[in-house]
């Protein structure tokens, strides 16, 4: 009645991993459905609030039996301890009872996801026999933005969060550069 959720896509790998991009109200929503534990990759794109605002609500967060790999831009490195700082949230980041992983990404890392789904990341390079990688590539938005590049099974997703396209050389040709070879791509088309 009031509107959508803010943004939250989800992707299930064949294997079954599941890789949650961004973390708008929606995710409230998704954690309505998963069980009471399990394993997931969260990818944030950037710190604005309507890509974060539901990571509180998460309830996989709260749940002991979850292993949850977060994945949030260099930038962005404390967010995490100030958005549960006990103060904004009544719980702090450090006590969520989940096992969760923070991990740092930026402009060209790439994330392996192997067998039992733990999350290396490293620079470019070849697979090393990972059931997915993940490419980040750097969005033109204020504050920083990535768009993440999922390779699986012979498939080629794209999930590309607030990404504003000018005429500018260097923005086409890193945006040419991101699309490259994807079969499906989600990105924000609110710039014009």
């Amino acid at each position: 009645f009031y509107g959508a959720n803010t943004t939250c896509v989800e992707v299930r790998l064949d294997d079954g991993q599941l890789l949650i991009f961004d973390a708008g109200t929606g995710i409230r929503s998704l954690s309505k459905t998963l069980p009471s534990s399990g394993e997931c990759h969260i990818f944030l794109s950037h710190g604005h609030s309507d890509h974060v605002q539901g990571l509180s609500f998460f309830q996989p967060f709260f749940l002991p039996l979850w292993t949850i790999h977060l994945y949030i831009p260099v930038w962005l490195e404390d967010m995490p301890h100030r958005l549960f700082d006990g103060n904004s949230f009544p719980v702090a980041f450090s006590g969520l009872r989940a096992d969760i992983r923070l991990h740092l990404v930026q402009h060209g890392s790439v994330v392996r996801l192997g067998p039992g789904g733990a999350g290396e990341v490293s620079g470019e390079g070849p697979d090393g026999g990972s059931s997915a990688t993940v490419s980040s590539y750097y969005n033109n938005h204020p504050g920083g933005c990535l768009a993440f590049k999922v390779a699986s099974g012979g498939t080629t997703f794209l999930y590309s969060g607030d990404h504003e396209i000018t005429s500018a050389g260097d923005v086409r040709s890193a945006t040419a550069a991101m699309l490259e070879d994807v079969d499906v791509a989600v990105v924000d088309a609110a710039f014009s």
